[in-house]
């Protein structure tokens, strides 16, 4: 009859088990390389809708941005911390408009003077021409435009010149523009967003910071489900009552169990992939250090502590089931933290 050797069995498995955890973590640390080498490129929709260019980055090239756009990053940062967020990208717009300088442009449209204000030109009686008292018929006309803003903010826009001894008597001159939306997108730790907004307008060799009247995100709230592949390995430990399923007249039933536990697991559920609120069917391999014997466990659902605890993430609890090589049962609680 040939003797299986449990031991060495149990060893290879958990030997086959860390390497999944490494080759797992190679695997998460190459994908993060490529999706920070991947560029999304800008694309023009329908109805002027644009897909802004993208690609990850780290802190210190946010910061960068952040630095070289002249933002206080920090004053974003601070008001994170109240929602315990922190930054998780910088969106730049631009658009422009061009400007425009014409000479000699005619009237786009005339309206007639009053019927009670006499023709200005001609001195009734006399033949000749009136007095200019205001200097309109002598003088270009010049007229500076801006755009006023609340707290009293006036951008430039340009001027327009009436020259009243000109066929075409208009000189206009609008200033091309620059229009600057930046934008700072935050996340906390459920997965909410927040965003924060600076406009500018750049015109005449000057920026200006524009008050933004009204300022809204809304955000669909993340609905749980289950992902029916979502591989996870974990480390942990599970302890309980043991029982001896064939003792030895010296021998007592009832055992305890504690076992360190390389797991896997291939079913989740939650919000995220990332960080399920459950886990499912995970099976491990440990050493019971009470029996000293390699064992064997299942547990059929674990759940996330960090969905009761804030600052316990990824780590995972629920009853678990073992043998060990010696033929022992436990029964008891499993405590697991996954990469």
């Amino acid at each position: 009859m040939i003797k299986i050797n449990w031991t060495k069995i149990g060893i290879i498995i958990a030997g086959v088990l860390l390497a999944v955890l490494v080759v797992f973590n190679v695997k998460q640390c190459n994908d993060n390389d490529n999706l920070q080498s991947q560029l999304v490129e800008m694309k023009q929709l329908q109805d002027g809708i644009v897909r802004s260019q993208a690609k990850y980055a780290s802190k210190e090239d946010i910061e960068k941005l952040a630095k070289d756009i002249d933002l206080n990053l920090a004053a974003i940062e601070d008001d994170l911390e109240g929602f315990n967020a922190k930054v998780q990208g910088i969106s730049v717009l631009l658009a422009q408009s061009i400007g425009r300088d014409q000479t000699d442009v005619p009237s786009t449209s005339t309206r007639p003077k009053p019927v009670d204000v006499p023709t200005p030109f001609i001195c009734p009686g006399t033949g000749e021409p009136c007095e200019d008292s205001y200097g309109h018929l002598t003088n270009a006309q010049l007229l500076a435009l801006s755009e006023l803003f609340p707290d009293g903010l006036e951008v430039p826009i340009g001027d327009v010149t009436f020259e009243s001894w000109k066929e075409n008597p208009w000189t206009t001159l609008q200033h091309p523009r620059d229009y600057h939306v930046t934008t700072v997108l935050g996340q906390d730790e459920d997965g909410r967003h927040y965003t924060y907004h600076k406009f500018e307008i750049g015109v005449a060799g000057e920026r200006h910071t524009v008050p933004i009247t009204n300022s809204e995100f809304i955000e669909e709230y993340p609905e749980p489900s289950f992902h029916w592949w979502n591989p996870r390995v974990g480390i942990g430990v599970y302890g309980g009552v043991g029982f001896n399923t064939s003792p030895l007249p010296d021998e007592s039933v009832v055992l305890g169990a504690v076992s360190p536990t390389v797991s896997f697991s291939p079913f989740s559920y939650g919000k995220t992939k990332v960080k399920p609120d459950w886990v499912f069917a995970r099976v491990g391999v440990g050493y019971d250090l009470v029996q000293r014997s390699v064992s064997f466990s299942i547990a059929p659902a674990m759940l996330n502590l960090g969905t009761e605890i804030d600052f316990v993430q990824s780590t995972y609890i629920g009853p678990v089931v073992g043998a060990d090589t010696d033929g022992n049962v436990s029964v008891g609680m499993g405590l697991t933290t996954d990469f």
